[in-house]
């Protein structure tokens, strides 16, 4: 009777959780009232979403927190996203291969050097690429039994089996 859960697909750093019911939990979910089932839907989203962004926020790398700080979540109605804006996030989460970096709009690449806090100027820079770090999938994985489970109770709370 526990719902099957599928998850982590991956587009444009949001993360969606679909969950599919075997035969006899839609019979029962048929007789609950419209109402009740938003209100237990939604209540389930906001959870889920709290718990993935903050196990999201756990997992991910920390290099200036960014990242980290960036990680937030949106529920809808039927359905919620954890996701970041940050442009760089899917190549921290999916890795990056060795390449190079050139200036587009001026002459030559600026960052300060963490170490030294000195200026740092070159005209291209062979980046070794970016070590995988797939902290929303990670995320997802650590807790799907919770939020499987928490979606049974709530579910089960309205039901009243």
């Amino acid at each position: 009777m526990r719902p099957s859960f599928n998850y982590c697909n991956l587009r444009e750093m949001s993360l969606s959780i679909e969950v599919r019911w075997d035969k006899k939990v839609i019979e029962k979910l048929k007789k609950l009232g419209e109402k009740d089932l938003v209100a237990a839907r939604e209540k389930w989203l906001n959870e889920a979403s709290i718990i993935l962004v903050w196990e999201s926020k756990k997992e991910a790398p920390v290099k200036t927190w960014v990242l980290r700080k960036s990680i937030a979540s949106k529920v809808y109605s039927k359905y919620a996203l954890v996701f970041t804006p940050l442009s760089y996030a899917p190549f921290v989460h999916e890795g990056t291969e060795p390449h190079i970096i050139m200036p587009k709009f001026k002459k030559a690449l600026h960052w300060i050097d963490p170490n030294t806090w000195e200026d740092r100027f070159a005209k291209l820079v062979h980046h070794p690429g970016y070590e995988w770090n797939p902290f929303f999938t990670r995320a997802v994985e650590k807790n799907e039994r919770r939020i499987v489970n928490r979606f049974y109770e709530i579910i089960s709370e309205y039901i009243h089996d």
